[in-house]
């Protein structure tokens, strides 16, 4: 009876746990498949990360060559800072320049003007100075005519 007992409560037990045991197969199937996803996923993750590790290193080459943009930059500023001041000297001696020559183009236009009174008073001269040697002239002629009437100069 025994036996009975344990085979009866072995056959119950099975038919309890025949539907258990057909969850847990079917339990067993899916994760089997979630391992296999889980497995492509860790590939594709480990992919993933190579190439995260490859754009790592290229950004950390663009950074430093950014860094050494950056120095020169810097160096650049500082050149044409320098640049500036220099420049800022040379306008400064340029307005200095500027200013003479303004002094100098009125100096050379009063000097032209001048020039032009003077050329005006030298043919004014020169006019009255050959009126005055042409009066001069035929008043000696006639003075002349006049010692020849007299007989004081024979010619």
């Amino acid at each position: 009876m025994n036996n009975e007992l344990l085979q009866a409560l072995s056959d119950m037990m099975n038919e309890k746990l025949e539907p258990i045991s057909g969850r847990l197969d079917k339990i067993g199937e899916h994760l089997y498949k979630v391992d296999e996803r889980l497995d492509k996923m860790d590939g594709w993750l480990d992919r993933a990360d190579e190439q995260l590790g490859r754009m790592e290193e290229r950004l950390d080459k663009m950074c430093e060559h950014l860094d050494k943009t950056d120095e020169r930059l810097d160096r650049t500023c500082g050149n044409l800072g320098k640049a500036d001041e220099r420049l800022d000297k040379m306008e400064e001696e340029l307005g200095k320049v500027d200013q003479r020559l303004d002094v100098i183009e009125y100096k050379e236009d009063r000097t032209s003007k001048k020039l032009d009174d003077l050329q005006l008073d030298v043919k004014l001269s020169d006019k009255y100075i050959r009126r005055d040697i042409h009066i001069l002239c035929e008043e000696m002629d006639a003075v002349l005519e006049s010692l020849k009437l007299h007989k004081i100069v024979k010619i």
